[in-house]
């Protein structure tokens, strides 16, 4: 995470929070949560007087995470407001660590999809549908993948930097 913004993670906390239940609600992450989350940081960098190294590590990382979002959209791997929440939680660390961020949403990713495919065997399985309808049911289940990145992004901002 870059240093300067460290002390102001609670408030990338709670807007992760905010993006993960909008996202379990509805399968939308409205803008304005990654503009907040984007917003947050220079408030952060700003009151913490960062160098100017913080800034353009800043938005190098925000780059490669739009990059990396945009590609996943394309490919139908995640929505558009997901694509946008990882490069704006992205811009929140260096980009030497955006590789264990990448790590740690793609193991919450997992999970999340898990869960999403159990509850959905479940659920069909006890409307009465046959096992074979069940399962191409749980195949079509829509994951809110804003969650494995608030998970994913929390859990490698609490991990030690390797350096």
């Amino acid at each position: 995470m870059i240093e300067s913004a460290y002390d102001w993670r609670w408030v990338l906390y709670a807007l992760l929070a905010a993006a993960a239940a909008s996202d379990i609600r509805s399968y939308r992450i409205p803008n304005v949560l990654p503009l907040a989350v984007i917003g947050a940081l220079v408030v952060a960098m700003i009151f913490s007087a960062a160098p100017a190294e913080d800034y353009a590590a800043a938005a190098g990382s925000g780059l490669i995470g739009l990059g990396v979002g945009y590609a996943f959209f394309r490919l139908r791997l995640m929505g558009g407001g997901d694509g946008k929440l990882f490069a704006a939680a992205a811009a929140w660390f260096s980009a030497g660590a955006l590789l264990s961020v990448g790590f740690f949403v793609s193991l919450a990713g997992i999970a999340v999809a898990l869960a999403a495919l159990f509850a959905r065997t479940r659920r069909s399985v006890g409307a009465g549908a046959g096992d074979g309808g069940a399962l191409k049911a749980a195949l079509k289940t829509r994951v809110p993948y804003g969650v494995a990145i608030a998970i994913g992004v929390v859990i490698a901002s609490l991990v030690p930097a390797q350096g």
